[in-house]
């Protein structure tokens, strides 16, 4: 079978206004057949009184094999989007018939149209993979592997206990941007690289002035931005928690943030803070962190002791621009 066109109605490519389809939640509604200048008719009746039932827009499909007749069948979601569906004339008599129900358009059939339609930037931000590694003894460089999928902002923080100012990072050899970096005894630093496609290569992290311990933590998240940080802070401070405070400039923007205690005492993510790698220093924003604004993550421990943060905030990826509520579509043969 073949379906010629796929038209999405209200939010299914209304970006801006509507939450977007959802494929697995689309379900057929009903199927309707009718003559191709019907479809031109927005009222009938006499005007002004009840027998003049203003017709809900619908939309146009064109007559491609000439006999006069339009097949469709309508999806819903639970929010209530359409999307309208030609099929063949002859699909739609079959229907009709006994056990018609079994030529009914089927959900599944249309998957990747559905994906297809759904808005880029509706889609939630998502935890792609994580990595932890730590040296054994000094060193100058650590290495470590990573996978990530196509299209990932690979986000990680880094750290050292000897005062060195002067490490980089690369994955795939690729460098990495120093998006924030503290100073003092354990030095913060963040960094990130955009990977388009997706791979399995090595982290590596270069200490430039002297050996130290180091250590390393991060995240590959999808849903984020190709660009660079939107904001960046670092802090230091003494006493029972430490915060990384910094101020979004796009809603719902990603916080990271790299927290750690001189005394190395043992430490519980604060409010609104999260702690994805399974460890306690590096903490994150809630995936939907909210209207942009001033961001606080904190985390806390029992007994004083000096404290040192960096962090940086990442916007959520660009939505896709919709030209028309109309797309021509070829789903399956």
């Amino acid at each position: 079978m073949r379906i010629s066109k796929a038209v999405g109605v209200g939010s299914v490519l209304a970006l801006a206004t509507f939450a977007p389809v959802v494929p697995h939640e689309m379900e057929l509604a009903y199927s309707y057949q009718q003559a191709y200048e019907d479809q031109f008719i927005t009222s009938t009746g006499t005007p002004g009184s009840y027998l003049d039932p203003v017709r809900k827009p619908v939309p146009i499909f064109e007559d491609t094999d000439g006999n006069g007749l339009i097949s469709v069948s309508v999806f819903y979601d639970r929010a209530g989007n359409e999307l309208f569906v030609q099929i063949p004339d002859r699909q739609y008599a079959e229907m009709g018939r006994e056990r018609g129900h079994e030529r009914n358009p089927k959900r599944h059939e249309f998957e990747s149209l559905l994906q297809s339609l759904t808005p880029a930037a509706e889609a939630a931000v998502a935890l792609d993979n994580t990595v932890s590694a730590q040296s054994v003894g000094k060193v100058t460089s650590l290495t470590t592997a990573m996978t990530v999928a196509d299209n990932t902002l690979l986000i990680i923080s880094s750290f050292n206990n000897d005062t060195r100012t002067g490490m980089t990072a690369t994955y795939d050899g690729v460098s990495m941007t120093n998006d924030a970096q503290s100073t003092g005894v354990l030095p913060q630093y963040i960094f990130s690289l955009y990977v388009t496609t997706g791979k399995t290569a090595n982290i590596v992290i270069t200490v430039n002035d002297a050996a130290t311990d180091v250590w390393v933590r991060g995240a590959s998240w999808t849903g984020l931005a190709s660009q660079a940080a939107e904001a960046s802070a670092n802090t230091t401070g003494t006493g029972t928690s430490a915060t990384s405070n910094l101020t979004t400039t796009s809603d719902d923007a990603h916080v990271v943030a790299s927290l750690v205690n001189e005394n190395g005492n043992a430490q519980s993510m604060g409010t609104n803070t999260q702690d994805i790698v399974a460890t306690t220093y590096v903490a994150y924003s809630p995936l939907a962190s909210g209207t942009a604004g001033s961001k606080t993550l904190t985390v806390t421990w029992t007994g004083s002791s000096n404290w040192y943060s960096a962090g940086a905030a990442y916007s959520l990826a660009p939505a896709s621009a919709a030209s028309s509520v109309e797309s021509d579509l070829i789903i399956f043969e």
